[in-house]
C-alpha cells in the first residue's frame, strides 16, 4: 500500500524488483480510477486481495485487472464472529445480520 491510496500485490516481495513495484503501483485498483483511500488490504484466493475502504466497503479486488469483483457484506463494527446465538429469541432480520457477520445461528 502507498500512502493509503495506491494497492501492489507481489506474491514474493524479496524478489520483487523497484520497476515492479513502480509498475504495479501505476495501476488503477478499485474504485476513483485507483484513488480510494483504503484502510487496509490482504491477499487473498490467487490474484485476488480483499480490501476495506473509506466508507468501509470491503470487496474482492482483481489485483491484475484493477477489478472490483464482488463486495462483502458485513456491518462495520460488529465483531460477532463465531459467536453461539443458536438460543437467541430474536426476529429475521436480525437473525440475517448475525449470521451475516459469522454468528452462529443453527
Amino acid at each position: 500500500m502507498k500512502n493509503s491510496e495506491k494497492l501492489f500485490l507481489h506474491r514474493n516481495f524479496r524478489l520483487c524488483t523497484y520497476k515492479e513495484i513502480e509498475e504495479g503501483f501505476s495501476k488503477n485498483l478499485g474504485s476513483y480510477d485507483g484513488h480510494a483511500y483504503w484502510d487496509y488490504a490482504v491477499p487473498y484466493l490467487g490474484n485476488q486481495i480483499i480490501g476495506c475502504y473509506e466508507n468501509y466497503k470491503l470487496l474482492a479486488l482483481d489485483s491484475v485487472t484493477g477489478e472490483e469483483l464482488y463486495d462483502i457484506e458485513y456491518t462495520p463494527g460488529l465483531s460477532i464472529y463465531d459467536c453461539d446465538f443458536r438460543y437467541a429469541r430474536a426476529d429475521e432480520t436480525l437473525l440475517d445480520e448475525l449470521k451475516q457477520n459469522g454468528g452462529i445461528i443453527s
